[in-house]
């Protein structure tokens, strides 16, 4: 339920792995339909380039209307020790006038509100369109700068709309 703390221990599962995987392979393709947020990727990549640092970009922060917005994804691929894949994304929102006050410590500044997706999965390596298989996962969804979830799993997917409506509006599918 929206608003109520839950506990630790309903997530981690594979369920939970699977819909964090699906709901951040849909704000990865959603995501960058923002204008906003492709300008900025652009920018930050290749100031990067420019400046003689390898990689890519670990996030993106950018202003859309009223909001400030930043965006991570971070995956660890299969090495030689281990199959197992990890997935992890989290979109966090704040009141842009008050990112942007001077007055506020970032220490101090809170987020109005966070999505954490995080996915633990193994795939074979040599079977073309072979299924994962998850082992783990959590969909977190916090507001207001809170420690604890306010909402997990597919009600925490289910709120995107509500809290993220002004900057991903196509549906939740997959």
């Amino acid at each position: 339920m929206l608003g109520e703390p839950v506990t630790n221990n309903e997530l981690l599962s594979p369920t939970e792995g699977k819909l964090a995987y699906e709901t951040a392979e849909w704000l990865a393709t959603n995501i960058a339909q923002v204008p906003e947020f492709r300008e900025e990727l652009v920018r930050s990549f290749f100031t990067r380039s420019r400046h003689g640092r390898s990689g890519g970009v670990d996030a993106v922060v950018f202003d859309k209307g009223d909001f400030r917005y930043r965006v991570d994804f971070h995956s660890d691929g299969a090495t030689y020790q281990s199959e197992s894949r990890s997935v992890r994304a989290t979109l966090t929102k704040w009141v842009k006038e008050e990112a942007d006050d001077e007055r506020i410590k970032p220490q101090d500044l809170h987020p109005l509100v966070e999505l954490h997706l995080y996915s633990w999965f193994t795939e074979p390596t040599n079977e073309k369109g072979a299924e994962k298989n998850f082992k783990g996962g959590s969909v977190e969804l916090t507001l207001n700068g809170f420690k604890e979830p306010n909402a997990t799993g597919q009600a925490a997917v289910d709120s995107i709309p509500e809290h993220f409506g002004d900057l991903l509006s196509q549906p939740i599918e997959f």
